[in-house]
């Protein structure tokens, strides 16, 4: 299975196990809601065109920092020694 295809089926289970988890709670409780505010880190998913070689779209997890608007790409694979790796990059300008 392909990485971007392995990423994005986890993103897709965390957001399941959420709406199992969320629908299963009381339903006489009050949930706790602060309106307006999501939380400084943002998580999505996404597509964009990597132009190594043949231009190939991709997909893959991104980070945003909503106040510095800094953005991070998920990347893992190996690396030129065969040692695996799985980290956040910093995207830059």
């Amino acid at each position: 299975m392909k990485t971007s295809r392995w990423i994005a089926l986890c993103v897709v289970i965390l957001i399941a196990s959420g709406s199992v988890v969320a629908t299963s709670q009381d339903k006489d409780a009050r949930p706790v809601v602060v309106k307006g505010y999501s939380g400084r880190y943002q998580l999505f998913q996404g597509t964009f065109f990597e132009n190594r070689g043949k231009g190939v779209d991709r997909m893959a997890v991104f980070k945003i920092d909503s106040i510095t608007g800094d953005t991070w790409i998920y990347r893992e694979g190996i690396d030129t020694k065969g040692d695996f790796y799985s980290r956040w990059s910093l995207i830059t300008d």
